[in-house]
């Protein structure tokens, strides 16, 4: 049973919340953390016990989900308790579009006491249902993902890494893939692995295998682990990151932490001031290919996003912003 002074953070599954409870307890800071598995059970009822026997004095829910709401309903109204909201991305980008979530989620962002949004294309839709929303950026752990001086040996060729899920209403992934495939029939020194996961996974073999690049220039690789993560960044030369909402996702903030460069989508309205190359449609991602063929490029690049990342990222730095924060409600 958690002591009642505690702050209790619920669940995560993208590793913004265990990050945060990892920096704080180095501090001796009282916080726990309720987590939960995608089984069925473990999401639904397991997670409703484990939430309300919770005795914190604050409550952090992350996503405006299932959990988020399980959370208002027994520690606010029951119990009388503060809970945060953090919205992740796809809770508001996304989910709050969709006729099955999109009133769970308003509910929970309207009736936290508190609201963080994690990306700031979600500034206004966050700032209109709550008006105490406020950005805490992705909190990027420095110690792991960190520049090394190793350099990918890859026989002259450039290779690319692509570390997310297939999926092209959300990350664009088959545009990419379209472009990469054309860009293969202008230079021919270039290889991508792409995690073999993904809703869309089965359309991009076939494009690839239509333009004659499966298994030549593109390749499907098995999901790799979390904990591994940080040593595959090192054996490419540019991370593909996403191409629908202009904003740089983990994975590209990681990969700038190691100061490897990133072709995405960069809305210029949200990321100001440093360099980078910003692509949405198939003709400007094959230019932006194109330009990642230098390698004074590639290390300009990939300077000005770790120098991004090292201001705004660090864990070290966000957790102790979110601890000001739950100091004033305890």
């Amino acid at each position: 049973m958690i002591h009642k002074k505690w702050v209790v953070m619920v669940h995560d599954g993208a590793y913004y919340g265990r990050d945060i409870v990892h920096e704080l307890r180095k501090e001796n800071f009282p916080i726990f953390h309720i987590t939960r598995t995608r089984n069925f059970w473990d999401k639904t009822f397991n997670i409703f016990l484990k939430i309300l026997r919770a005795k914190g004095s604050l409550f952090h829910a992350n996503v405006a989900l299932q959990d988020a709401f399980i959370t208002l309903l027994t520690k606010k109204f029951i119990g009388k308790k503060p809970v945060i909201v953090n919205c992740h991305g796809t809770d508001l980008r996304t989910d709050l579009k969709d006729w099955k979530y999109r009133e769970l989620v308003k509910f929970n962002v309207k009736n936290a006491d508190y609201v963080f949004f994690a990306n700031l294309d979600n500034k206004e839709r966050a700032l209109a249902l709550n008006p105490t929303a406020t950005w805490i950026p992705i909190p990027i752990n420095l110690d792991i993902f960190h520049p090394i001086d190793k350099y990918p040996i890859n026989d002259g060729k450039l290779k690319l890494f692509h570390p997310n899920n297939i999926n092209e209403k959300i990350r664009g992934s088959l545009t990419f893939l379209k472009a990469f495939n054309i860009f293969t029939t202008e230079y021919k020194d270039v290889l991508i692995d792409l995690v073999k996961t993904g809703v869309d996974l089965k359309i991009a073999m076939q494009l690839c295998k239509k333009a004659g690049t499966l298994n030549k220039n593109v390749r499907f690789i098995p999901k790799i682990s979390h904990n591994r993560i940080q040593e595959v960044y090192l054996d490419y030369d540019v991370t593909v990151g996403i191409f629908k909402s202009g904003i740089v996702s983990t994975v590209g903030l990681e990969s700038w932490a190691m100061k490897r460069p990133i072709l995405n989508y960069i809305n210029p309205q949200l990321y100001r001031n440093f360099e980078y190359i910003s692509t949405q449609t198939v003709e400007e991602i094959v230019e932006g290919l194109h330009k990642l063929t230098d390698g004074k490029t590639r290390q300009r690049l990939a300077e000005a996003g770790f120098n991004y990342v090292s201001r705004f990222n660090d864990v070290r730095k966000i957790a102790q912003r979110i601890k000001k924060i739950y100091l004033e409600f305890l």
